[in-house]
């Protein structure tokens, strides 16, 4: 067995499973790297723990073979869904088993995948995001706790948060709106104004989305990351008597939770480098201005001073409906662990099977 006959192997695996083809890509690409680079072992161990040609071999048909089946179950278990007051479809992901108390779980997008046009966007959402392992891990949550999954197919694109957009759109900024960012300039007026009151749109799908399930329970959950966390916070600011409860990471949270009357998770890598105080600028001056009065918040902050409210706030705790973790040895990379994706199942459990008062019901 040498590199070439690998090579060819996973070329014919293309075949087999044509869906794999850009993920197979990346592996050759991955291989060529290991197999140019000075000290190839120690890249073959680092990327793919194997010490021989028949090793890696035996571990890419594995590999592959997994992610075909695991990405097949996702195939057959989600649909996508278009409604009245929106103007993007929406994922809809069912478990094999729906519990008698479950819940809606609305994931919020937070792909940076950049694209050279919308209708790039928009197909990079169904075609790779929803396959992503931070998605599968959602989805995992989904199965454990027998509560569907939506997830709004608004594509993000990089160096540009939606909501920015929507409020550049809304107040009619179109100019700012092509300055800000690169990828902006790639999408057509008709385009941006798809995003002209983006939370409201998202309200009218999460309605539609929980008319269409006619679950027990009318009140769904709401999780993101990073973007996808501001994304959730102001989604549950905007209409928060559609929403249980809240789970966040890789933000601050410091400007948001003030008003929520709700159970809200918190997880933070105290070693993030990745300011998610930028996003802020998606408010008016006006309530930038509220903000920083009422809280005394400084919105130039950088992540390093961040680090200290992440940890006042966990030691603190000053809200007693928000629980706040902090992960030492993370970053923001903190939303790709076990760990992060455990907490929320953790939390989203306890809320629906915990027998509390209305009162009560907020401490968890």
């Amino acid at each position: 067995m040498d590199i070439n006959q690998i090579v060819s192997n996973l070329e014919f695996y293309k075949n087999d499973y044509p869906n794999q083809k850009k993920y197979i890509d990346k592996l050759i690409e991955l291989i060529y790297k290991c197999e140019n680079s000075k000290d190839k072992n120690s890249m073959y161990q680092d990327n793919f723990k194997v010490n021989s040609y028949d090793e890696l071999n035996n571990l890419l048909q594995k590999v592959i073979i997994k992610k075909e089946s695991e990405e097949k179950i996702i195939r057959e278990q989600i649909n996508f869904y278009k409604g009245e007051g929106f103007n993007f479809e929406y994922a809809l992901y069912i478990p094999k088993n729906i519990s008698s108390n479950s819940r809606l779980i609305v994931s919020t997008v937070n792909s940076g995948k950049s694209s050279n046009d919308f209708e790039s966007g928009v197909f990079s959402l169904k075609s790779e995001y929803i396959f992503d392992n931070n998605v599968k891990e959602i989805f995992k949550i989904s199965e454990e706790l027998g509560c569907p999954v939506m997830i709004p197919m608004i594509p993000r694109f990089r160096g540009y948060d939606t909501h920015i957009l929507s409020y550049d759109v809304r107040n009619n900024n179109f100019d700012k709106a092509y300055d800000l960012s690169d990828d902006a300039k790639n999408i057509s007026m008709n385009d941006m104004e798809k995003f002209r009151n983006l939370v409201e749109q998202e309200i009218c799908m999460i309605n539609d989305c929980i008319n269409r399930l006619q679950l027990p329970n009318q009140k769904a959950f709401i999780t993101g990351f990073s973007a996808g966390s501001k994304a959730a916070l102001k989604l549950a600011n905007s209409n928060p008597e559609l929403f249980e409860a809240i789970a966040v990471g890789g933000t601050t949270g410091i400007e948001d939770v003030e008003n929520l009357d709700m159970p809200i998770l918190i997880q933070n890598g105290l070693k993030d480098r990745n300011n998610p105080v930028a996003y802020l600028t998606c408010f008016s001056e006006e309530e930038k201005n509220t903000l920083s009065t009422r809280y005394n918040f400084d919105f130039s902050l950088k992540n390093t001073e961040l680090k200290e409210i992440f940890e006042k706030r966990a030691r603190d705790n000053t809200k007693e409906n928000v629980r706040y973790i902090n992960y030492e040895n993370f970053g923001h990379d903190v939303g790709e662990t076990k760990e992060y994706y455990d907490e929320i199942k953790k939390y989203f459990n306890l809320i629906m099977n915990y027998n509390l008062d209305e009162k009560d019901s907020k401490k968890i």
